[in-house]
């Protein structure tokens, strides 16, 4: 500590090399640097998290916190992940081979809770959507699992090495955290069981609505500000977040010229699912129009790997001399620093950046200035259908009769509003945002775009996304 406090600063390398030189735990150090700091910033998960939050500042230190939540439109969901807990079939497949001989009382208890898997695995398969979802927890499974938690427990706290350690106590944590969750199931909570192809069975208890769970995490400190760039609508994040839509609300102008930037909406192109294999042809056009324009870089923000690998195919073809970047599905972090480093401001050519909307590239890059002058957003970003988000429709329609707006629609159109953020990052960036689908004219969201997008212009055709856009870099 005395070392660290001749340091200008608590930097990650400067604990590295004083932990290291003192060989103590740098996470450990960190921790205890904090406790001398007036501001910690870290990830949700150190102050909302019943696993993990840091007790050391809100159980035995409670100082007058402030939370500031940056990024906030993205706590719903991590809020959801963090208040549900989930098992898999494949997990108790997996070990139980390994514990038969070694550890048979384990084995047992282990067999016990495979059973209650397995019964709810022939009621998804009786039914047609391959899932059940149950209002109360499910009791027999909860059973089995603290009988074998009892066992593992006996084994786990003597300390002995084998080579199935870490896979049991993978395991027993993951049943820890469910049987933590299940105390705390709700009216707000579903358990489901759906089978799934890689994993089997899965079984969670899943939270629909985190408000009231992080009721009270948030007591831990005196005040919350929740700020983003992309909290709209703001009641729907107040109700999401706090279970109110009173708290005080401040909405800030872009800081940005109207003038440095164009708004485009297309809608003369349906992205539905549909009418998909039809808006291929028409969606290549478009994206040449706006690349033609001006020679820059630029991304095209798809709703799927699929859509986007098909409408890559026929702009391939349609426009060969296009310079093509494609976001490839699980991209190593190297990969995508690749990536991103093609998007240099002296490029010559145009180059043309492919992602999926709501993915690594969707939020939280900033290629500034000259290095991306424009981005199309095809489609309105609605999540894909699923279980999960089939269940929270179901949940805030009998709640507030909001349910498409809150399972899909909101978080749908944050998706494009992120992506499309990464255009104007600077007050001297100039760029252009292309908004790809018939449903933006739709009043249900329309009035759903921020201030900044209002004076959007409507083009209908190749023809005038490139007399418009020409006529906009002319000015600049």
């Amino acid at each position: 500590m005395s070392d660290a406090f001749a340091q200008d600063s608590f930097t990650r390398p400067v604990i590295e090399a004083l932990a290291k030189k003192h060989q103590v735990c740098p996470f450990e150090f960190s921790l205890d640097l904090a406790l001398w700091v007036d501001c910690v910033i870290c990830d949700y998960n150190y102050a909302f998290d019943p696993r993990v939050y840091l007790r050391r500042f809100f159980d035995n230190n409670r100082d007058d916190y402030a939370f500031l939540v940056d990024e906030a439109h993205n706590l719903p969901d991590r809020a959801r992940e963090m208040f549900s807990a989930a098992l898999t079939e494949q997990a108790v497949v997996d070990l139980w081979p390994q514990l038969n001989d070694a550890l048979p009382s384990v084995a047992t208890a282990l067999s016990h809770l495979n059973r209650q898997l397995a019964e709810k695995r022939r009621i998804c398969e009786q039914n047609d959507q391959g899932s059940v979802v149950e209002t109360e927890p499910p009791s027999d499974l909860l059973q089995a699992t603290r009988k074998f938690i009892d066992q593992a427990e006996n084994w786990l706290v003597m300390n002995q090495p084998a080579p199935f350690r870490q896979p049991l106590l993978d395991f027993y944590f993951a049943c820890n955290n469910y049987l933590r969750t299940a105390e705390q199931f709700s009216p707000a909570y579903v358990s489901y069981f759906e089978l799934a192809r890689r994993t089997g069975l899965h079984a969670k208890l899943f939270c629909l609505d985190p408000a009231p769970s992080l009721a009270d995490p948030l007591t831990r400190s005196r005040a919350t500000i929740f700020f983003s760039a992309t909290l709209l609508p703001m009641d729907y994040y107040q109700q999401l977040l706090t279970a109110s839509t009173q708290h005080y609300q401040m909405q800030l102008p872009s800081p940005f010229p109207d003038e440095q930037r164009r708004i485009l909406l297309h809608n003369r192109i349906s992205t539905k699912y549909a009418n998909r294999s039809d808006s291929y042809l028409p969606l290549a056009e478009t994206i040449e129009a706006v690349a033609s324009a001006q020679t820059g870089n630029y991304l095209v923000f798809f709703p799927s790997y699929s859509y986007m690998e098909a409408v890559v195919e026929r702009l391939t073809t349609a426009y060969p001399q296009r310079q093509l970047l494609i976001q490839e599905r699980g991209m190593a972090e190297a990969d995508r620093e690749a990536f991103l480093a093609r998007f240099t401001a002296d490029n010559q050519e145009t180059l043309l950046g492919f992602a999926v909307m709501g993915g690594i590239f969707g939020e939280g890059i900033d290629l500034v200035g000259r290095r991306l002058i424009g981005a199309v957003m095809v489609g309105v970003g609605l999540p894909q259908l699923c279980l999960e988000r089939d269940l929270i429709r179901d949940y805030f329609r009998a709640y507030n009769n909001r349910g498409f707006e809150y399972a899909y629609q909101y978080p749908g159109l944050n998706r494009v509003m992120q992506a499309a953020g990464r255009v104007i990052r600077t007050e001297i960036d100039r760029g252009v945002i292309v908004l790809v689908d018939d449903r933006f004219a739709q009043y249900r969201y329309k009035t759903l775009f921020p201030p900044e997008w209002q004076n959007f212009h409507l083009v209908q055709d190749a023809q005038t996304i490139r007399q418009v856009l020409e006529a906009f870099w002319l000015v600049g």
